[in-house]
């Protein structure tokens, strides 16, 4: 699973927490494991955990946490 999560995000290059789960067809709760895993591995990093219209956003598409926290796949080129 955790090969199938980075090479989603390697492919759509970002991607929400809630985009993750209805892809994989599972609760965000659940595939939050997975990506800390990933997250301590440093093959992905969170891109955006906050609303970009502040603390006054309602009803917004970014209103649910699971929304808001955007992940991307590191790049590799500079690993050997």
């Amino acid at each position: 699973m955790l090969t199938e999560v980075l090479e989603l995000l390697r492919k759509h290059r970002r991607l929400s927490l809630r985009e993750l789960a209805n892809h994989f067809g599972m609760e965000p709760a659940a595939l939050e494991p997975i990506i800390d895993v990933l997250l301590r591995k440093e093959r992905i990093r969170t891109v955006s955990a906050e609303c970009s219209k502040g603390s006054s956003c309602k009803g917004c598409s970014c209103s649910s946490r699971e929304s808001m926290l955007v992940y991307e796949a590191v790049s590799n080129e500079n690993s050997a």
